[in-house]
């Protein structure tokens, strides 16, 4: 109980604190949706006005913005808090609770940095439901709300496959089949599952998007140790792990070692699974009084790495820090700038919902949006990495930019502002945390 409550407060503290950078398109694309029905265009860039873009969140969005409405960020914040314990009650319950802790102070490590007001986090309750839950037959139920929450569901389909193919049950493959038709109840129908191949073939987003990236582009020990434990904990005793354990495991540990986004679904998997092994461990090791209190030192000895591992992540978040444009964006709406504006891309999601005078080069949505001639997210790297921001900007009528003066890790976006200046724009708005520059 101490801990759930140590748990929940975590993940409330990071959803007020940490505003991601998606936050504000959820919210200004709930409110349009609310009020004039599922965009079928993009209203929000002026690089792709009329791409057919697919709003897998859409039933979500509408939810975020009516919370923001009535309980403004500490609501949401306490509504995804829910979601994310509730996830771990299933993870806890499914381990055999006796020995979860550690992998439950695992878990919170590798979910802070991911957790916040953000649609995944529902891929987690939703996924340990599909995965530890006893019954079948109510999975076209979840399905249904997944399918309009998130596109994450892809992935409950593909692991309920797993499933029902080792359970071997004709009942199984009914419920199955049937949730695969119910992802088709949406307003988009079929284009659901374009927009899930759209980003899943996206080659480029594992090299361009910070979470989209291999495991190894940031160091975690949680994932690590969480890692080497179960999969040490399955080989002793694959032949007693079941099958489709080990299946949807391998699966999921891929996942999590292409794309760090993944990994949190690796550890609803492996949490109850390095409980489950440890009540092996225990079955097999202690025969005598002696024998069990060795096994509670080395218990006690996981545990407080694990300990170690989550103190060590809670004051990674607590130093590190992600800074919005206010108090230039204030500047901006009292300004009549001529052209376009174009910013970070981190920054897109904030100013569709802060700065909605004025429509985005490009935002958390947009990265894998292509057509025949164009791809927006390729030009802005080509403006910001390649140094042909020259042609970028003809092309767009692009005349200010809005940039983080902050010490940014990339240094070509660190350096454009300079790179600008070389070349004649004007600095008309400078704070602490951002430059406008107008040509």
């Amino acid at each position: 109980m101490v801990l759930g409550v140590l748990f929940f407060g975590l993940l409330v503290w990071v959803g007020i604190t940490r505003l991601d950078p998606d936050f504000g398109w959820h919210i200004k694309t709930g409110e349009y949706t609310a009020v004039s029905g599922v965009d079928r265009t993009d209203r929000f860039t002026y690089t792709l006005a009329d791409f057919a873009w697919v709003d897998h969140e859409w039933a979500l969005n509408i939810g975020m913005y009516k919370m923001w409405q009535k309980w403004g960020m500490p609501g949401e914040a306490v509504a995804f808090a829910v979601v994310g314990i509730l996830a771990l009650g299933v993870m806890v319950w499914a381990g055999g609770k006796k020995w979860m802790m550690m992998s439950a102070m695992l878990t919170m490590a590798i979910w802070l940095p991911r957790a916040g007001v953000r649609p995944q986090i529902l891929d987690w309750l939703f996924l340990g439901l599909i995965i530890w839950g006893k019954k079948k037959w109510w999975w076209p139920i979840l399905f249904l709300i997944w399918v309009n929450m998130h596109g994450g569901f892809a992935i409950g389909i593909g692991v309920g496959l797993v499933l029902v193919v080792f359970g071997r049950k004709v009942k199984d493959w009914l419920a199955w089949g049937l949730s695969v038709g119910t992802t088709f109840i949406n307003p988009y129908g079929w284009r659901i599952w374009e927009e899930v191949w759209r980003q899943a073939t996206d080659g480029n987003l594992r090299w361009s998007i910070a979470e989209w990236q291999p495991f190894y582009a940031r160091v975690e020990l949680g994932f690590l140790m969480m890692l080497v434990m179960v999969w040490v904990l399955v080989w002793r005793y694959k032949k007693v792990v079941v099958k489709w354990q080990m299946a949807v495991l391998a699966g999921l540990t891929v996942a999590g070692l292409t794309s760090m986004r993944h990994i949190a679904l690796f550890a609803v998997m492996a949490g109850p699974m390095i409980g489950q092994g440890f009540l092996r461990l225990e079955k097999e090791v202690v025969k005598d009084k002696l024998s069990e209190g060795r096994m509670k030192i080395f218990g006690r000895i996981f545990a407080g790495l694990a300990i170690l591992v989550l103190i060590m992540e809670v004051l990674i978040q607590i130093l590190s820090g992600f800074s919005y444009p206010k108090e230039a964006v204030s500047w901006l709406r009292q300004e009549e700038l001529q052209g376009q504006v174009f910013s970070k891309y981190d920054w897109g999601g904030y100013l569709i919902w802060q700065y909605p005078e004025k429509k985005v080069f490009v935002d958390g949505r947009t990265p894998s949006w292509r057509t025949k001639d164009k791809w927006i997210f390729k030009e802005y790297l080509k403006a910001v990495n390649d140094g042909k921001w020259q042609e970028v900007f003809e092309k767009y009528n692009v005349q200010t930019v809005l940039w983080s003066v902050e010490k940014d890790k990339d240094e070509a976006e660190k350096d454009f502002p300079k790179r600008l200046e070389k070349a004649g724009w004007r600095t008309v708005y400078k704070d602490n945390g951002a430059v406008v520059m107008v040509k």
